[in-house]
Order: structure tokens, then C-alpha cells, then sequence
């Protein structure tokens, strides 16, 4: 479909963060143009239209526009009444980030991406220098929801029915599904899914994508073989097993939260959208002994704002960003705030605790009958434009999941590891998309490889985070004690161990030629001895892999909870007006990909705004 529009939007080209080769540059150029005439997937001409200078005062400010933020200001915009402002630290979606196949190439880019160090850890992160894990996380417009895999995969029943067994009334999972539902569009009912777990009609698109590589559904068949399920849905009332996940995604084109939110909202006047706007303090004053938010101070384009706000303030910068707004503004720990010389508003010591995260050791097989030719050709960039369909149309092995109990894990259907694979994916060519050729043209007759990222999802050791100093532009310290307790290095073991009885089965050995890639993980192999309990012990202290699934750090809770940071309404103790929807409000972490619940956390925010202010 080409693009009829005066002022269409453009983005960053899709090469930056991808192959460097010239050949690539030159494709992935062509690449870049061809998609960007096609409007139906760019969608240059359905792009917001930011703000240049926002107004003196709103309703309602949302700070963040991934996926808590996105949601909660469109939604709220759909009142004509009432005045919306979303500030976003970063731009618009970049063209390329709208195919499957490219899900990651902007994941390293500084103008997508925001990165953090961990302070130094004792026990994990051992591969890296000074023992600092690594972090990156959105700064875009759709959050994260523009730089990840797409994966909808929600947790389980357990999950949310121990958050209202926290305290957290209205939160269990039979109070969350019919959210979930109701945010919704769901290509497969009938099909892969039932309405009693999915809906249709709501705003974001969840289907499968439209192709799938030969060895997803062999990988299935492995897992049968060494006795798991094989499910068509993990978010049903079956909850674990190997199966071929639905993404965010509608024929073959992801629907990131802006997508689905802001652009259907953007000729509403009442809506204002300033991007590449920093904000860095909330100004509150003291009405009854409640704090009461007045404006909010942000920065663009070099120059400061404070635009003043009459009902809400909602804080959506995510599990790091959200904190740290708070902390900025006088809303935290006492003794912390006045170290760093804050002026504190509220002391609430929870803002910064309770710091989780999802962890994994990545393990690769050598397919020794496959060979490693490049996926991303010519012939596959007219598939996917002509018919939307081939290998840019998914994110290969990126589509398959697997979730089932480690044999530390004593909680009945709860498990405790996933897993996240890699491989056969067309992001990437040394060439100018010719088929048949190496994926690597130094290494002609290498195997392809493929990769199961064995993640442990419900971690006990749990971290915190804190200001290093008053100046907003200076990172906080990320410190979150990965792998203190020594049950999260015993799953992900016991994970790894099913992850290699899968990938060696006879399915995969005949038909691939299957073996497990001996990685020696520093000196782990000369001290224990590769495949021990002690070496993979050792290799997952090594090589653990932070995910970008941190939460907690704005913990919701009841009065009676001290690290609590917002009631079950998701306000913030101790002010009348301030509220968080993001990650940062989970209790505790799910068993799933977190995009989902982020986007169930903005649904049940903007719904307790109406609530209240109707």
C-alpha cells in the first residue's frame, strides 16, 4: 500500500544497530526505503504529530509512553473533557522496528535505547567487567513494546492470585483476566485460542505470526518426546510445556503500544504529545498532611518547563525511570533522599525496593546438518512485502516458548523457568540479498546455531535501587543482588538440564544433527569439569543474563505493607494525585513476559482515573 501523505514521518534508518558490512549497509538502505513506501506497514502517514511547546496547564500528565503510559493517555483522551499532556523521553518508532525479522536491531542504539551498569555483584555477572551486569531499556515512543520480541505470554493464574494474596484486593486472576481481555484483539479465537481467555475487538493485535520455520514445530515434537505438553495456548488453563507463542503482531506487522493506543488518538485536540522531553522533578505542596502534585518540570529542545496540572500525575517511566522521578521529587526514603540532598516531601522507604528481574544462561546447539546460509534475501524481502508473509514476517525461533517447574520449585502449578530461543531469524545479511549464501562469507562452511535462553521467572534473590546523586541526568545505582540466593542458580540448572534433553533428543540429532556447544564460561570447565552440577553452577554465575523484565521498584501493597509505594488504586502513599503504571508497581514478578501486564497495569490505572474524576 503506498503512502499518500504531505508530511510523512521518517525515523531512524534501519541500519544503525545492525550488520556494519557495506554490502549490508547499501541493502538494509534499500530495505529501509521499500518499507517506508509500503504505508500499511510503516505507517508514515498514521504518525502523532508531537507538541513543540505544550501548554501551561493539563488535566492530567502522564510521564512515559511505553507501555503503562501509552495506554493510560489514550484512554484518558477519549474523554473530549479533559486535557491530556504524555511526555517521552525518546522519538517515534522507527520504521524498521514495524518488521518481526528486525524485532532487535535498534535494541543498541543510543537514540532507542537507554543503558545502566549494576553496581558490582559478589555472585553473577562474572563475564563482565567489574562483575557489572548490563541493562537496556526503551526510550521511544511505545517503550519497550518497540525493541522486544513481541511475546505475549501473560504468567500464570498463581502469579496474580498470590498479588491479591499480598493484600492487593481487586488483583487476583480471575479480578485481572477480563483486562487482559479487554485490551485485546485476538487473530486466533477459535483457532489456537478461546474467547474465555482472549478477546477481540480491544486495541492491541495478538496473533501468531504468519510463518514459522520447519524446526519450531520439530522442537515441539523433541519436547513431546521427553514427555512435556505441547500446548496451541500457555495463557489458557494449561500453563506449562513447549509451544508456538502469539506476539503483538497483526499479519506479520508489530503492534507496538503506540501503535495501538496513541495513533488511533492522534487528532484528538485534547491530547498533546511533547517527545525527546525529559522529565526530571514533580512539585507538590502540602494541603490536610497530603502531599498534593502542582506540575511537572521536563526539559526539551534545551530548555526547561513546568507545566502545572489540575487533576492527576501519572508515572509510567518504567522500573527505573519511575523511581527515580519519584526520588527526584522528594517521594522516598528519608535517609536516602537527604544523602544525595533532596528535599523530602514524603518519606515512603519502599520507592526503590523490591528490585526483580528475570536472569538467564544462554545455551547454544550446532545444527551440523543445517547449513548457515543467510536468511534475509531479496526473494524474502518481496515475500514479506507482497504478501506479508516468509522469514521477515516473524522473528524465527523467536516464536517458540517453553515454561514448566525446575526440580527445586516446591509450588504446585507455579513453575519457575521459561524459555526464550534464538535462531533462523532474517535480521541481518553480509550481502546484497542473494540467496544461498554464508551467513558469515569468513566462514563459508560453518553449521547454523541456535540458541535456548533457560530463564529462571520467579527469582528469590531481590536487589534495590537508589540516587547517586540530585542532578537528573546522573544514573541511579541499579544494585540487584543477583543470584544471593542460591535457589535462583539451582533452577536455572535444573532448567538447563531439560533445555539439553530436548536439544539432544533423537528428533533433533537425526533430523539436524543436534549437539550441545561445550562453552567453557571462563575457567569453569578447567576447575569442575564441563556438564557438572558445580561447572553449570559456575557457568550461570559467569554468564547470567539479565532480561529487560525488572519490576517492583514502586511495589504495590496495602497500608499495612512498609515497602509499599501504591495502594491496590496504584496512588501513591502519601499524596492525593500521583500515580504509577508501569512495571514498578508489581508486587512480585510473573511467570511470563511482562509487556502484557504492563498493559493490564495501564488499563486498571486509567479505569480508577475515570472512576475517580467522572
Amino acid at each position: 500500500m503506498a503512502c499518500n501523505c504531505s508530511t510523512p514521518f521518517y525515523g531512524l534508518p534501519l541500519q544503525n544497530g545492525s550488520c556494519n558490512a557495506a554490502s549490508s549497509v547499501v541493502f538494509m538502505t534499500l530495505v529501509n526505503t521499500l518499507l517506508r513506501n509500503n504505508c500499511d506497514i510503516s505507517d508514515v502517514c498514521g504518525r502523532v504529530t508531537p507538541k513543540l511547546n505544550p501548554d501551561d496547564e493539563y488535566d492530567f500528565i502522564v510521564v512515559g509512553a511505553g507501555g503503562g503510559g501509552s495506554v493510560v493517555a489514550g484512554r484518558l483522551s477519549e474523554n473530549p473533557n479533559w486535557k491530556v499532556l504524555l511526555i517521552e523521553q525518546g522519538d517515534d518508532e522507527p520504521v524498521g522496528t514495524q518488521v518481526p525479522s528486525f524485532a532487535y536491531n535498534l535494541l543498541g542504539n543510543t537514540e532507542t535505547t537507554l543503558f545502566y551498569l549494576t553496581e558490582p555483584q559478589t555472585r553473577a555477572c562474572f563475564e563482565n567487567a567489574n562483575n557489572q551486569c548490563n541493562y537496556v531499556r526503551g526510550k521511544i515512543l511505545g517503550g519497550c513494546g518497540v525493541v522486544n520480541g513481541m511475546t505475549y505470554m501473560r504468567g500464570v493464574p498463581r502469579d496474580y492470585d498470590h498479588w491479591a494474596e499480598l493484600g492487593n484486593t481487586g488483583w487476583s486472576y480471575e479480578d485481572v483476566l477480563p483486562y487482559f481481555r479487554k485490551s485485546e484483539d485476538n487473530g486466533n479465537v477459535g483457532v489456537y485460542t478461546s474467547e474465555e481467555y482472549h478477546g477481540v475487538g480491544g486495541p492491541l493485535s495478538v496473533e501468531r505470526f504468519p510463518h514459522t520455520p520447519e524446526i519450531c514445530h520439530d522442537i515441539l515434537e523433541a519436547a513431546r518426546s521427553v514427555g512435556f505438553e505441547t500446548p496451541s495456548d500457555l495463557n489458557s488453563d494449561v500453563i506449562e510445556g513447549f509451544t508456538i507463542t502469539q506476539h503483538m503482531n497483526r499479519n506479520g506487522i508489530r503492534d507496538s503500544p503506540a501503535r495501538a493506543y496513541l495513533r488511533p488518538a492522534r487528532f484528538r485536540p485534547n491530547l498533546h504529545i511533547m517527545l525527546n522531553s525529559t522529565a526530571t522533578k514533580i512539585h507538590f505542596s502540602e494541603e490536610n498532611a497530603t502531599s498534593v502534585a502542582k506540575s511537572v518540570e521536563f526539559s526539551y529542545n534545551g530548555r526547561r518547563y513546568n507545566v502545572n496540572v489540575t487533576k492527576e500525575v501519572i508515572v509510567a517511566g518504567g522500573t527505573v525511570g519511575s523511581p527515580q522521578l519519584l526520588l527526584l521529587s522528594g517521594i522516598g526514603p528519608k535517609a536516602d533522599l537527604e544523602a544525595v540532598n533532596v528535599t523530602v516531601v514524603r518519606d515512603l522507604p519502599g520507592v526503590g525496593q523490591n528490585f526483580l528481574n528475570h536472569a538467564s544462561l544462554l545455551i547454544q546447539f550446532n545444527l551440523k546438518k543445517v547449513q548457515n546460509i543467510n536468511l534475509l534475501t531479496m526473494e524474502a524481502l518481496n515475500e514479506y512485502l507482497e504478501q506479508r508473509t516468509g522469514p521477515m514476517s516473524s522473528t524465527g525461533l523467536g516464536q517458540v516458548a517453553a515454561r514448566f517447574s525446575s526440580s527445586v520449585n516446591t509450588d504446585e502449578d507455579w513453575p519457575d523457568i521459561q524459555i526464550y530461543f534464538n535462531g533462523y531469524g532474517a535480521n541481518c545479511t553480509y550481502n546484497c540479498g542473494e540467496s544461498g549464501l554464508p551467513n558469515d562469507p569468513n566462514e563459508p562452511n560453518n553449521t547454523r546455531r541456535i540458541t535456548f535462553q533457560v530463564t529462571l521467572v520467579r527469582p528469590k534473590s531481590e536487589g534495590y535501587m537508589k540516587l547517586r546523586s540530585n542532578d537528573p541526568a546522573d544514573s541511579p545505582i541499579l544494585q540487584p543482588l543477583y543470584l544471593t540466593n542460591d535457589y535462583d542458580a539451582k533452577a536455572i540448572v535444573s532448567g538447563i538440564r531439560k533445555a539439553i534433553e530436548v536439544a539432544t533428543s533423537d528428533v533433533l540429532k537425526e533430523k539436524y544433527g543436534s549437539e550441545l556447544v561445550e562453552g567453557r564460561y571462563g575457567n569453569c570447565s578447567d576447575i569442575y569439569g564441563f556438564g557438572t552440577d558445580d561447572f553449570w553452577d559456575c557457568a550461570v554465575r559467569y554468564g547470567i543474563n539479565p532480561e529487560s523484565h525488572m519490576i517492583g521498584t514502586c511495589k504495590m501493597g496495602p497500608p499495612t505493607d512498609r515497602l509499599a509505594v501504591v495502594n491496590p488504586e496504584l496512588k501513591v502513599y502519601g499524596t492525593s494525585n500521583v500515580r504509577v503504571a508501569d512495571a514498578s508497581a508489581f508486587p512480585r514478578v510473573i511467570a511470563g513476559n511482562i509487556l502484557a501486564t504492563v498493559i493490564l497495569i495501564g488499563e486498571r490505572a486509567a479505569e480508577n482515573i475515570i472512576k475517580d474524576w467522572s
